[in-house]
């Protein structure tokens, strides 16, 4: 045993397994991932393994599983009652999921590759045929059925499964804005609490004993089964092993040593939980705030909650920047409130309402309390920061400075070295201008984004009837803007009064800084009115922009070419834009009959790209215009499968005559130009 005891406390050794644990997960992570499932087929078997079912949503998400395959995801567009232990038959089609079509968006295809995921299945009926025999499953479905009669089901299902899918998206926003998430996902702080209600309530005594751990051990892999090994459950179930297997065996491991076999462990066992969010943010915590322990050792417990809270939000800020790109500095002061609250009184009062019915009543007012709080401390946005998205070596720098700071290694150079980081990340825009024209992908409608010189101009929103309104807002530009830094618009141009332009200016104007408005000439539509209504409210300036204005956003400069015409779409602002010697043409909803009056009274010049009048329909682009402008690349901005049938196939066809490409956001995504030594397109298609 001392031999044995010798190898596993030997660096050589560790480090050994660590080089072959990084080896296994490159080969895991770059080889094909493999189909378990037969894509053609339109009926499946399986056992449901998880739900999750939205509340305000009238979709069910639903696992099943089968031998020899992996998990596969169902989605189902209607409510049903499916449960945990359920033999179904299902009735459907397969489908390969999308990337994201925004840049810096979320990329679901992604998000599924390192579930091991790699279709998805759209059931349009689902049949329960039988149950599973399986004991965990059954375990979990007798659990899932007493949470469900709990007048708390919502908080109470996240904390002991780590079911999020009934907390509102509202509530989840101002949970992170507040920097309280990892208060509410099964961590190492749920896990300690577990441990030692177990060790209090089942081993009485000699807890330290090798049978009492060995039973405590058990308890913990077996709920950690039941949450379907959760990846920062996972982490903190190992380190919690590996601690007490190194306590017992007396191997008198360093923390560190405990924390390079927990690593090596997940990269041999479970290699793409390195992808997941919430384990990187609960592993680099973990790492970073053990290499601080001896801070804290001369503080008292206040001082020490405050630099705690300090140091988490030090520790925490590259990942919150990369995923949600804004900071907010009130969260320091939040987490000191907050996180007593939580760990003392709400999250043991949640749990305890499981096993006590009658404690569901105060722990869902409790709750709706704690929501209310939320809410209006993330209302509370005056420090709140807005960064460029970092790219992975500002991470990695980052993380090499605040090692050094920790481990007192040229300390004040190291913390010049963050200062300097963070400058350098806030002012990217200033400190690397770029010029660019971005084609978002809004669906059905268009909007486009032109920045250059830290100076951005939007030229409308998107809307649509379909969704709610501020949906594509909140999913689309916000993130998007907050992601390339810009944290103002200088001019929204709104081209005319139609939703799919600019359903979406309200919430944008209501929450986004806004430092001018364009509108088109002629009468106001109703939602023109109200807009106008709210810009006078926020006192924000606009003009009707009249034809032969001319302004400039950076480098590029615009000239207005229409003006009032008999209906709201031939009114549309019409837009040359200009960049050194690049010209393209910006038409909105415009008509043929808009085309004519431009052509009599303009001399236009060669364009770069030609942005495509009305989604390409074919009350646009008659086949003079294209031949007199002659653009090199076509835009259309069009929504996948739409209703009105736009683009229309000869529009198509006629621009495929003139121009080297047609791209279309149905097909393509969102369309970038960068104009640098060389003007270069990016797509982001599906």
């Amino acid at each position: 045993m001392r031999n044995w005891s010798h190898i596993l406390s030997s660096n050589f050794f560790s480090g050994g397994i660590f080089f072959l644990a990084l080896l296994s997960c490159f080969y895991q992570v770059t080889r094909p991932l493999p189909s378990t499932w037969k894509e053609t087929d339109k009926k499946i078997t399986g056992i449901v393994v998880k739900v999750k079912e939205k509340e305000k949503e009238k979709t069910v998400e639903i696992w099943i599983h089968k031998k020899k395959k992996s998990n596969l995801r169902i989605f189902l567009n209607q409510k049903k009652e499916i449960k945990v232990g359920d033999q179904v038959v299902v009735f459907g089609k397969f489908k390969t999921p999308k990337k994201n079509t925004i840049l810096n968006g979320f990329n679901y295809k992604y998000y599924l590759w390192y579930h091991r995921e790699k279709v998805i299945f759209q059931a349009n009926q689902i049949t329960v045929i039988g149950r599973s025999k399986d004991k965990i499953l059954n375990i979990k479905r007798k659990i899932t059925t007493v949470i469900s009669k709990r007048k708390n089901q919502n908080y109470l299902s996240l904390f002991l499964l780590g079911d999020s899918s009934k907390i509102e998206e509202s509530m989840k926003e101002s949970f992170r804005i507040n920097g309280i998430s990892h208060l509410f996902s099964i961590s190492g702080m749920h896990f300690s609490l577990l441990a030692l209600g177990i060790s209090h309530l089942i081993i009485r005594k000699k807890k330290d004993s090798p049978f009492s751990l060995l039973i405590l051990s058990t308890i913990l892999f077996s709920y950690l089964y039941l949450i379907d090994f959760i990846p920062s459950a996972y982490r903190a179930f190992l380190l919690f092993e590996l601690i007490t297997f190194s306590k017992c065996y007396q191997l008198n491991w360093s923390k560190n040593r405990c924390f390079l076999y927990m690593i090596s462990i997940i990269l041999f066992s479970k290699p793409f939980y390195i992808f997941d969010a919430g384990f990187q943010f609960s592993t680099v915590l973990s790492f970073f705030l053990w290499e601080s322990k001896t801070f804290f050792s001369k503080k008292t417990k206040i001082g020490s909650s405050i630099f705690l809270s300090i140091l988490a939000f030090i520790i925490s800020l590259p990942l919150t920047l990369n995923y949600y790109y804004s900071t907010n500095l009130l969260s320091i002061l939040w987490n000191l409130i907050l996180i007593p609250f939580v760990t003392i009184i709400f999250f043991p009062l949640q749990v305890l309402s499981f096993f006590f019915p009658l404690l569901s009543f105060p722990a869902f007012y409790l709750g709706k309390i704690f929501e209310v709080l939320s809410k209006f401390l993330s209302s509370l946005d005056t420090l709140i920061f807005i960064f460029h998205r970092p790219p992975w070596w500002w991470i990695v720098v980052y993380y090499i400075f605040l090692f050094l700071i920790i481990k007192n290694i040229k300390r004040k150079k190291a913390i010049s070295g963050i200062l300097l980081l963070i400058f350098i990340l806030y002012h990217w825009n200033f400190l690397f201008p770029q010029s660019y024209f971005l084609m978002i992908d809004v669906g059905q409608g268009d909007s486009l984004l032109i920045h250059s010189n830290n100076q951005t101009m939007l030229v409308d929103t998107g809307g649509s009837f379909f969704n709610n309104q501020g949906e594509i807002y909140t999913k689309k530009l916000n993130l998007l803007l907050q992601s390339l830094g810009i944290r103002k618009i200088d001019i929204l141009c709104l081209t005319h009064g139609d939703y799919d332009h600019l359903g979406e200016a309200y919430p944008l104007i209501e929450k986004f800084p806004i430092k001018k408005v364009y509108l088109n000439e002629g009468s106001f539509t109703k939602e023109e009115k109200r807009i106008i209504n709210q810009l006078q409210n926020k006192k924000i300036p606009y003009t009707t922009l009249s034809e032969k204005s001319v302004f400039s956003i950076g480098k590029f400069t615009f000239f207005s070419l229409n003006k009032k015409m008999e209906t709201e779409n031939d009114s549309s602002i019409v837009l040359l834009g200009k960049i050194e010697k690049n010209y393209f043409l910006l038409m909105g909803d415009a008509s043929i009959q808009t085309e004519k009056y431009i052509m009599e009274n303009y001399e236009l010049p060669k364009l770069l790209f030609l942005k495509v009048g009305h989604h390409g329909s074919q009350t646009s682009s008659q086949f003079s215009f294209l031949q007199k402008t002659k653009p090199i690349y076509s835009l259309i901005s069009v929504g996948l499968n739409n209703h009105y049938g736009h683009p229309n196939l000869s529009v198509v066809n006629h621009l495929k005559e003139i121009s080297k490409e047609v791209y279309m956001t149905s097909v393509h995504g969102s369309i970038l130009i960068k104009f640098q030594k060389n003007v270069t397109f990016f797509l982001f298609p599906p």
